[in-house]
């Protein structure tokens, strides 16, 4: 619903007729004077009601716009550049606008500066395709998070006030805001007075939070699945197991073999650096691959311990059993989501507490791989099982062996690769983009970017929890059926960049995950 102010302000904006995208050649160039026509209108009605709050211009084609935008807030104007593209699919697809000096400085807000639209925007303009346009979109979209966004931005001292120059000689008489200017200063981070600090001052900076988030409402995935296959149900087609998965883990595993005869006789600074670069980029794919296994996506659910024998040859290079032991609790993370006590992939209260600052956070990172491990058997400790027995065999017999023909330090480059690799590196970076809350009320987020490419596609985060039967190498193909499921989802651009937010950021941390009570106990 919009307030009557606003419908007023609608009412005043001209429609459009023209329903045609950039795509669609003679038809866009009506669509864009069209657009043209309805903007200045609408320029034209702000500056009647001395409310003019932005300029915008395109390029040639029309499909790109940039300009200005301002907010006025105790009398003082706050400016911002304002930019954003038209997709092909315009008019069915609404611009998503962004405000990239504010990139980062508000949960309102999806990575690169675009700005997080109520949830009645989007069902209005889909109902007025192709009626609405840009001045429509400016109107209900931006005006709107302007006015809610940039008081609590001032308040929060995100906005730092360097001077106000005034404009002629009337400035101690009269303060409209055409007659004076103000110099504003976007700050980082820290803000003003903490990019004076010491190192010690900005790494101890603790998080916002003081608990988890804790919801009352069932994991989201088994219910889009449902509505998703009831208008695709083509996508039962994908389930199964990819028959080129074993070629691919298969290379990997003995291209991991060959390096021992490379890494013999390294010194320590080699093995570390190829450990690093290389070597443990292979052996989290291939902990990555043992998550394909445990869905069955090797040999398909019909040959279960197929999967299972494949999982210890998968496991070998990585140095420690984890093969059998990981699908034993990660299935639950599945079904359980958010439980306090079944979802092992949530920290602790001891962790959240303890690591609580930039400097913690950081040490978390680099320790992650520790409490991966050893979380489970703290908060939900389960009995050994005879497979999992038999995968610490196997792997304690394949270590032997490397040290006995190639010497501990070959040992040592395959286990401080799963180490490194699973802490302070970009491949990484998966563990918390998955489920760390980066923008309230959403729990799990995809990541479609390269290192895709050598992790199996476990960026595809909400796919795969939406369709665990479907391996890895069609999760894409998820996405490519289903997009008004998945395009409109907050998402990552980049793994780097979540574990450098991760730690910087105060208000993400081990308590930015989402939390239910565990099913059948006293609440």
């Amino acid at each position: 619903m919009v307030d009557e102010g606003t419908r007023k302000t609608l009412s005043s904006i001209p429609l459009l007729t023209t329903k045609a995208g950039p795509r669609d050649k003679e038809l866009w160039i009506q669509r864009l004077k069209e657009e043209y026509q309805s903007l200045i209108k609408y320029v034209q009605n702000n500056k009647a009601a001395d409310n003019d709050w932005f300029r915008l211009e395109s390029n040639k084609e029309g499909t790109k716009w940039f300009g200005k935008c301002w907010y006025i807030h105790d009398l003082l104007k706050y400016e911002f550049a304002v930019e954003f593209d038209i997709a092909v699919t315009y008019p069915m697809t609404a611009p998503e606008i962004a405000l990239p000096e504010l990139d980062g400085k508000t949960a309102k807000m999806y990575r690169g500066g675009k700005i997080c639209l109520s949830d009645h925007f989007k069902p209005l303009w889909a109902r007025n395709v192709p009626k609405f346009g840009i001045g429509h979109a400016m109107a209900l979209g931006l005006g709107p998070w302007l006015a809610v966004e940039i008081p609590d931005l001032i308040a929060k001292g995100i906005f730092y006030l360097k001077r106000i120059i005034p404009i002629g000689n009337n400035f101690c008489h009269s303060l409209s805001s055409s007659q004076f200017k103000v110099d504003v200063t976007l700050e980082s981070a820290f803000h003003v007075k903490e990019a004076f600090q010491n190192i010690k001052g900005e790494m101890g900076q603790k998080v916002t939070r003081t608990d988890f988030e804790w919801v009352y409402t069932e994991e989201p995935h088994a219910s889009r699945r449902k509505i998703i296959l009831e208008k695709y149900p083509q996508i039962k087609k994908l389930f199964g197991y990819d028959p080129n998965f074993k070629w691919v883990v298969t290379g990997m595993v003995l291209t991991q073999l060959m390096m021992l005869f490379v890494m013999k006789d390294r010194s320590w600074p080699i093995i570390l650096l190829v450990a690093y670069c290389f070597g443990g980029v292979i052996n989290h794919s291939l902990m990555l691959a043992i998550h394909e296994i445990s869905h069955n996506l090797a040999f398909g659910h019909s040959r279960p311990m197929h999967n299972k024998i494949f999982g210890f040859f998968a496991n070998l290079p990585v140095g420690i059993p984890i093969s059998i032991s990981f699908k034993k609790y990660h299935l639950e993370h599945h079904r359980y989501q958010g439980d306090e006590i079944r979802d092992t992939d949530i920290p602790t209260y001891l962790e959240a507490k303890l690591f609580c600052t930039t400097f913690g956070k950081f040490i978390w990172v680099i320790l992650q791989p520790f409490f991966y491990a050893f979380r489970p058997l703290i908060t939900y400790p389960k009995p050994p099982t005879t497979l999992e027995l038999i995968n610490a065999i196997i792997q304690i017999i394949f270590d032997v062996v490397v040290v006995y023909f190639f010497g501990g330090r070959v040992l040592a480059y395959l286990l401080l690769g799963s180490f490194m690799a699973m802490g302070l590196h970009p491949v990484a970076g998966h563990f918390i983009s998955e489920h760390y809350m980066f923008k309230k009320g959403y729990e799990t987020y995809s990541y479609y970017g390269p290192l895709n490419w050598i992790t199996f596609n476990v960026g595809y985060h909400n796919e795969h929890h939406d369709f665990p039967a479907v391996p890895g190498s069609k999760l894409p193909e998820v996405k490519r059926i289903a997009p008004e499921f998945y395009d409109d989802l907050p998402q990552h651009d980049s793994w780097t960049a979540v574990l450098y937010d991760f730690v910087m950021d105060p208000d993400v941390g081990p308590y930015a995950r989402i939390k239910r009570k565990a099913r059948g106990l006293s609440t």
